[in-house]
């Protein structure tokens, strides 16, 4: 991750802890961020040589002004004018990802190729405590059909393959190594 985008999202952390308004903020980082990542017309905005930064800053305020924080706002307001609006899903990542390490949030991926049912849910979820302990963990749930059973428990750190999909190509490897 660009070392810029981190001191920026560093920078808006530390003043809306300051501030005491972090949730707020957290909560219009998540709404900017997924704006960022599901709408094209958005990313190709921010990455327009050709829109004028302050067109830019125009353009952020009309479609933000009201819906997020006035901390938030000039968070964008800034980044236009010193031209680093380029890095802005950089720098929401970052934050993202800082906010989770202060508030001890580790979060964990379980792939299957049918939903789990609760009970499920809960034993990987207590096998990703385990793995990877934190004072909370969020757990989602991916489907894929191509692991034909079991499941592949993802953390930051430890990945778990219990798939039979891992189970047929190991086989597949001993076997063709034995001459089989």
């Amino acid at each position: 991750m660009n070392r810029v985008a981190i001191r920026y999202a560093k920078a808006l952390l530390k003043l809306a802890n300051t501030q005491q308004i972090l949730s707020n903020v957290h909560a219009d980082v998540q709404l900017l961020y997924q704006a960022c990542t599901e709408h094209t017309a958005l990313r190709q905005l921010i990455h327009s040589p050709i829109i004028s930064h302050a067109k830019k800053n125009t353009l952020f305020q009309a479609l933000f002004q009201g819906k997020v924080h006035k901390l938030t706002c000039q968070f964008l307001a800034l980044i236009t004018k010193k031209r680093r609006e380029a890095l802005l899903p950089d720098m929401l990542k970052a934050f993202l990802a800082q906010y989770d390490r202060q508030e001890g949030i580790q979060k964990a991926c379980v792939t299957t190729p049918t939903p789990l049912s609760d009970t499920q849910l809960q034993q990987i979820q207590q096998l990703a405590q385990k793995i990877a302990p934190s004072q909370h963990l969020v757990l989602t749930q991916q489907l894929a059909p191509t692991l034909i059973g079991g499941f592949v428990l993802q953390t930051a750190d430890h990945r778990l393959d219990q798939s039979l999909r891992k189970k047929l190509h190991t086989l597949q490897k001993n076997c063709v190594a034995q001459g089989y």
